[in-house]
């Protein structure tokens, strides 16, 4: 990490960024099917929670494989690999 492609990398920082990113999608991989982030999501109130209801789709749309790969992606270069899911 410390040799990462931006001038400011931060090692220490990224390392455990990382880690906290792949142990959130670990437990939402491994949640039970009735208490998936899609499902908690989808039962949020939308008037209180306007930006999570914007994200429901994208909970529940795309595989575990992508947004892990988009989100190490971003976390060790700091920049996405473009429009997400394509």
């Amino acid at each position: 990490m410390a040799d990462a492609s931006r001038p400011s990398a931060r090692p220490k920082e990224t390392g455990w960024t990382l880690m906290y990113f792949v142990l959130g999608l670990v437990k939402e991989e491994q949640a039970p099917p009735d208490r998936t982030l899609g499902i908690e999501a989808a039962a949020a109130n939308p008037a209180a929670f306007p930006s999570l209801a914007e994200t429901i789709e994208h909970l529940t749309r795309e595989s575990f494989d992508d947004r892990f790969t988009f989100g190490v992606d971003l976390i060790l270069t700091g920049r996405s690999p473009g429009r997400f899911g394509t």
